[in-house]
């Protein structure tokens, strides 16, 4: 009937031609890959924003903190590269250009070369489309390093793991996030989501990628009740299209017969002393 939430760009990738073999929907995947927005994808319902739009928000901070001297560090491979390409793109827009630019391979995950290629530029900012780990490794050496550049990066890092691993090192990290706060009860869903975590007997981390599940599943439940008794793919994809400014509780998604991109929300937040995210 319908797939729910593949993790990261090359999974999600892969998956691509067996939708439309099957005529199967794939719904909310946890990727911003640009491959998934444009061209749209008739099976493919995007909950979250694109990654090209998340870098365009990291462009933008860094401008209005007025900063010039811009490292790019990039995972070498279509998720990187198309994190790339969106910082390149927007500061580009706004006639900035990085200062130099670092790859790792992803098969390693080894960041030496990126780092010390990085540490030569000294620069203020490092924009970053990298796995956690990598992440992580990569922040620790340069700040272990004497450098205190403003790090900015985009949602996939979001989980317990990649701020624990950071320990106080992460305090003042820029992180992107499509989902709102889930601990901002003022929200409908999140209030939503509180309650439910509230209920279980052994409640995961009130994270915003837990929030983007329990969003995700609440889309896909609503595309369920609307195709009715008879309930198949194509009228779940027709029941999904029907859900033109649709408000699941404080987001608001926007979805048609030529619209699968659901909300593009996205904001920055910053990692404070405790490891927690301040918006």
């Amino acid at each position: 009937m319908a797939l729910l939430g593949y993790r990261s760009t090359p999974t999600v990738q892969a998956v691509l031609p067996l939708l439309e073999k099957n005529k199967i929907p794939l719904v909310a995947p946890f990727s911003g890959s640009q491959s998934l927005y444009k061209p749209m994808h008739p099976y493919v319902f995007n909950l979250r924003a694109s990654y090209q739009e998340e870098a365009a928000k990291m462009v933008e901070s860094v401008a209005l903190m007025q900063i010039k001297n811009i490292a790019i560090l990039y995972q070498d491979d279509a998720f990187g590269k198309d994190g790339l390409a969106g910082f390149e793109q927007h500061l580009g827009a706004r006639n900035l250009k990085a200062a130099v630019i670092a790859k790792y391979d992803r098969k390693d995950l080894n960041v030496d070369a990126a780092v010390a290629t990085i540490l030569a530029a000294n620069p203020a900012a490092v924009l970053m489309a990298c796995t956690p780990s990598a992440c992580a490794d990569f922040i620790k050496k340069v700040k272990t390093a004497g450098r205190l550049p403003q790090f900015m990066m985009l949602s996939n890092v979001n989980s317990e793991e990649f701020f624990t691993s950071l320990g106080k090192l992460g305090r003042g990290v820029g992180v992107i996030q499509v989902m709102p706060a889930p601990r901002n009860i003022g929200v409908p869903v999140v209030r939503e989501f509180q309650h439910a975590l509230k209920a279980a007997s052994n409640p995961p981390p009130v994270t915003s990628a837990v929030l983007e599940g329990f969003i995700a599943a609440k889309l896909l439940t609503e595309g369920i009740r609307r195709s009715g008794a008879n309930l198949s793919s194509q009228r779940l994809v027709s029941a999904l299209e029907s859900m033109s400014d649709y408000d699941l509780g404080g987001i608001t998604l926007q979805y048609g017969s030529t619209q699968h991109n659901g909300s593009n929300f996205v904001e920055l937040s910053i990692i404070d002393q405790n490891g927690k995210m301040m918006r």
